[in-house]
C-alpha cells in the first residue's frame, strides 16, 4: 500500500521569515516554505510562486516559480531587497 499526500491546504515558513536588511542587499537566509496537505503531510513537486514586492529581485527577476522537494520544501533563490517603491 502506498499512501499519497492530499491536496495542498497550508504553507508554513521553514526559514528566512521576518528578516530585515538594507535596500540593494541580499537577505542572509534564503526564504523557505513547506507545503502540507490537510493531514499535515508534506507535498512534493508542488509549485510555489515567490514574489518580491519591494522592487527587489529573486535570482535577478521580480518573481520565481519553484517546485517543492521530497520534504515539501520550496526554497527561493537569492533575495535582494529593493526600495519598497
Amino acid at each position: 500500500i502506498k499512501v499519497l499526500p492530499g491536496y495542498p491546504m497550508t504553507m508554513e515558513i521553514v526559514a528566512g521569515g521576518a528578516q530585515t536588511g538594507y535596500a540593494g542587499t541580499a537577505l542572509p537566509i534564503r526564504p523557505k516554505v513547506r507545503v502540507l496537505d490537510q493531514a499535515g503531510n508534506p507535498i512534493p513537486n508542488e509549485p510555489v510562486h515567490f514574489y518580491n514586492n519591494s522592487n527587489g529581485t529573486i535570482d535577478g527577476s521580480w518573481d520565481q516559480h519553484v517546485l517543492t522537494d521530497a520534504d515539501g520544501v520550496a526554497t527561493a533563490g537569492e533575495w535582494v531587497l529593493g526600495d519598497q517603491g
